[in-house]
């Protein structure tokens, strides 16, 4: 049988249909073994006999798949040779009695098909893959059904539709005397059950398959699947945490449904929201929280979950390496856009802090611009921004710190329209305009101050410093005061007046021309 989850997280957890963005594709998935991994590959891509989806569930290497095979094979070698009834239930029994005996001896709710033929144990999944398997050799049509908590198979599915028991061998096949399956469709149709255009489109057989056995068909792929499903819980109940993911992750390779979707989430919130995230496959997992979005989890509570991993490894471990590891690694596997830009926000910032703390301005600034770029507009990373911007270049020269602005504009050109880099920007301008009157440079220096009164009339908003203000016109009248220029001199200073009327500095050297 599948096996139910013994453990009291699946009853916390809202069930909800899956959803294909739940589950991992072949890439992301973690094998045990290298020989698992290319058995797994070479069965998705059919190249490869289905007997080996179900053997290497077992820890062995490949040459006992091939005895096992072959002990398998001798038997159905024996089968092909039978001879054949002429009703269909007879020799569907004939095979079962001949099967059953020659394989299964002991039924166990927990146990594998390579056990089959080791010890003789089964359970409803490896039976139903031995008949399954057997029946598709000797041209047998069958069904495999799947309820939520049981696997079994339908020999002759179109027509006499035989029941085959894999849990209890005393019932062992089940077949119907005549009339019961058209007495049996004409009662649901009586009681409304069942419409009347249905039996007409499905049949007879189709609505007493439907209804009476239940469940839905699935395939022998799929039943590897369920296998690796049953397994992957068994590491759980062992609290093998990592082994079950890995298990249940090969599992959802073969067959996608709600059990396993639900397992899945419960594993990996069991391993996260348990963990100090010491260990790299902790941090492996992060990204994967985004594929459960149809369960009751939150986006908030994924980017919170990032940030308790940083705050283990950057700030309490100091461990830049495994923390630029851990974001590159959730960056590359998400799959929400809006969690993305939070996740690299969150970093970036605190790279940022701890840069600034340890007073390297130029390496937080360098941060704080790409955690700026993934929040535009957030207040504590425009403020960090603009401190370590005046921090990293306050000791180097105008022109250094006007080339990093520009180049900054020109990489990221969404940072044109951020009001504190351009006031900055201002205020270097001012500042290099003052230095190009105190040098002499008028040609440059007139250019730039041209620039600078453009820029304020179409930009109010934008906010410069009082004391660059002032020295930048009051160097620009000094120059012309100098070479005789008083009403130019003059001008300029009532020019800086216009921008900030209440200036000290431009009223003092106004004071200074007019005596």
């Amino acid at each position: 049988m599948y096996l139910r989850l013994l453990f009291i997280t699946l009853c916390l957890i809202p069930f909800t249909a899956f959803s294909q963005s739940d589950f991992l594709n072949y890439e992301e998935v973690t094998f045990t073994s290298e020989l698992e991994k290319n058995m797994v590959e070479s069965l998705l891509n059919d190249e490869n006999e289905i007997i080996y989806g179900f053997l290497i569930i077992s820890p062995e290497d490949s040459n006992s798949f091939d005895k096992w095979k072959g002990y398998y094979a001798k038997e159905i070698d024996v089968l092909k040779s039978r001879k054949i009834a002429k009703k269909t239930s007879k020799d569907v029994k004939f095979i079962y009695d001949k099967l059953h005996e020659k394989f299964l001896r002991k039924y166990v709710d927990l146990s594998f098909f390579d056990q089959i033929f080791k010890t003789g144990t089964y359970n409803c999944v490896t039976a139903v893959a031995l008949y399954a398997m057997s029946f598709q050799e000797l041209g047998i049509p069958y069904a495999i059904k799947e309820t939520p908590n049981h696997v079994y198979i339908i020999a002759d599915p179109e027509e006499s539709q035989i029941y085959i028991e894999t849990t209890n061998p005393t019932i062992g096949i089940k077949s119907f005397p005549p009339g019961f399956r058209e007495e049996f469709v004409t009662k649901l149709g009586m009681m409304k059950l069942v419409d009347q255009n249905d039996i007409a489109t499905k049949g007879i057989y189709g609505v007493f398959e439907e209804h009476y056995y239940g469940g839905a068909t699935i395939s022998l792929k799929q039943l590897i699947g369920i296998q690796f499903y049953n397994l992957g819980l068994s590491e759980y109940e062992k609290k093998n945490y990592h082994e079950a993911w890995n298990k249940l992750t090969v599992a959802q390779l073969f067959h996608k449904n709600d059990q396993l979707s639900t397992a899945m989430y419960a594993t990996i919130l069991h391993i996260l929201f348990n963990s100090n995230y010491s260990d790299w496959r902790d941090i492996e997992l992060l990204p994967y929280l985004e594929r459960f979005k149809n369960f009751d989890i939150k986006d908030a509570s994924i980017v919170g979950e990032f940030q308790r991993m940083l705050s283990y490894v950057l700030i309490s471990n100091n461990d830049d390496e495994t923390a630029e590891k851990a974001f590159n690694n959730y960056i590359e596997k998400s799959i929400n856009e809006d969690i993305k830009w939070e996740i690299t926000y969150s970093y970036f910032y605190e790279k940022a802090v701890i840069a600034y703390n340890r007073a390297n301005y130029d390496e937080a600034f360098n941060m704080i611009v790409n955690s700026y770029k993934a929040k535009p507009g957030n207040p504590d990373a425009e403020n960090l921004l603009r401190e370590s911007f005046k921090l990293a270049y306050r000791n180097k020269s105008t022109g250094q710190a006007m080339a990093r602005l520009n180049t900054l504009f020109v990489n990221n050109p969404d940072l044109k329209n951020n009001n504190h880099l351009n006031s900055m920007h201002l205020n270097l301008c001012l500042t290099e305009m003052g230095e190009y009157f105190g040098e002499g440079k008028v040609t440059k220096a007139t250019k730039m101050m041209e620039y600078v009164e453009k820029t304020i009339a179409e930009h109010p908003e934008y906010l410069f410093n009082e004391n660059i203000m002032g020295d930048a016109y009051s160097k620009a009248a000094v120059y012309y005061y100098k070479r005789g220029y008083t009403t130019k001199a003059r001008q300029l200073i009532k020019k800086g007046l216009e921008y900030d009327p209440d200036n000290y500095q431009l009223k003092t050297r106004l004071r200074m021309i007019n005596r």
